[in-house]
């Protein structure tokens, strides 16, 4: 009688131990016990799998009878998958783009230093050609510079020189006046100095980048909304499916199973 006691007690362990198990996996996991006719699937591991994992391995298999959630998760996955492809689409797009520019570049620059060269140039031109008369003026009166002041005539020239030495450098000054007027030109009317195909094309490429960050940006707005809908529905299916089976329904479970190993089937 004692040992008949001792083991119903350990059967009974035994029934509870596995049926806590099972619940356990259940409440964790239930996907696990989830069926399909052909193959044994896991619909909302699958789906956490894809959201929360930097590299998640998702298949979609239409040629088996899936469940609902399976095929609902599977319309969230290819609406992310082929945002996220748009995406990459996207920013291919913006490299090659950014090749465009960096050839427009070169060739703005090659313009800018030609034209810039031609504008400076002939602005200073006046300048330069009032420096080089003053200069041989300075050239002639120095000839004249005598070794010893010994007239008035010598006091003379000496100050003529001076003056005209005076006249140069005033003369040097207005020419790095405009020279600096000349680059600040430059620096606020750059757009000016390149060529209207070299504006074109920038104006161009701004254009398409503008409209590929907006269209980049609408697909992120469908993934981060496609996401969160699919962890909303994941999460109601889960409790969903958590609700329908309890711990009692285990209990049996095992009774069940321990039936079937006595029975040989």
């Amino acid at each position: 009688m004692k040992k008949s006691y001792v083991w119903f007690l350990y059967y009974l362990g035994c029934v509870l131990l596995f049926s806590f198990v099972y619940w356990g996996i259940w409440l964790h996991k239930p996907d696990r016990f989830i069926i399909n006719p052909q193959l044994n699937m896991h619909p909302f591991q699958s789906i956490e799998d894809f959201l929360w994992e930097d590299k998640p391995e998702y298949q979609t298999r239409f040629h088996v009878d899936l469940s609902k959630y399976k095929t609902e998760y599977d319309a969230y996955y290819l609406k992310i998958s082929e945002a996220e492809q748009q995406i990459l689409n996207i920013e291919r797009e913006l490299k090659n783009l950014e090749v465009r520019l960096l050839d427009l570049d070169k060739k703005r620059n090659s313009e800018v230093d030609f034209n810039f060269k031609k504008y400076d140039e002939e602005k200073l031109k006046p300048f330069k050609d009032a420096e080089e008369a003053l200069q041989k003026q300075l050239t002639a009166l120095e000839v004249q510079l005598p070794k010893e002041v010994k007239t008035e005539a010598d006091l003379d020239i000496i100050k003529k020189v001076g003056d005209k030495r005076v006249e140069l450098a005033k003369a040097r000054y207005q020419t790095a006046v405009q020279a600096t007027i000349n680059s600040e030109v430059l620096l606020q009317n750059i757009a000016g100095f390149m060529s209207d195909e070299t504006w074109t094309g920038y104006r161009d490429v701004s254009e398409m980048r503008k409209k590929l960050h907006q269209k980049r940006y609408k697909y992120e707005v469908v993934i981060g909304d496609t996401r969160v809908k699919a962890i909303d529905v994941l999460k109601n299916d889960i409790e969903l499916i958590r609700g329908r089976v309890g711990w009692a329904d285990f209990v049996f479970l095992v009774l069940v199973f321990q039936q079937q190993q006595r029975l040989g089937t």
